[in-house]
């Protein structure tokens, strides 16, 4: 049996994670521009996709991304 995939099965393009492919909180505070205590509370609820390493959240680059394009709404 023969599967063709049209996407990447990543969604950083297959290739091996990269430290700029993960953020920690602080990070996405930066690039996102809220309060850390916001990007916390995002990751505890679900509405921020994070990984946990022991007691640390980190972030995928393209996940955040993908939010920040979800949350978008029309345009005025």
């Amino acid at each position: 049996m023969i599967v063709e995939v049209t996407e990447p099965l990543a969604p950083w393009g297959g290739r091996a994670l990269t430290r700029e492919d993960i953020l920690d909180a602080g990070q996405v505070v930066q690039l996102l521009g809220v309060r850390r205590s916001t990007v916390e509370d995002w990751g505890r609820r679900g509405e921020l996709p994070c990984v946990r390493l022991g007691k640390h959240r980190r972030f995928l680059r393209a996940d955040v991304e993908a939010s920040v394009v979800g949350r978008r709404g029309p345009a005025a």
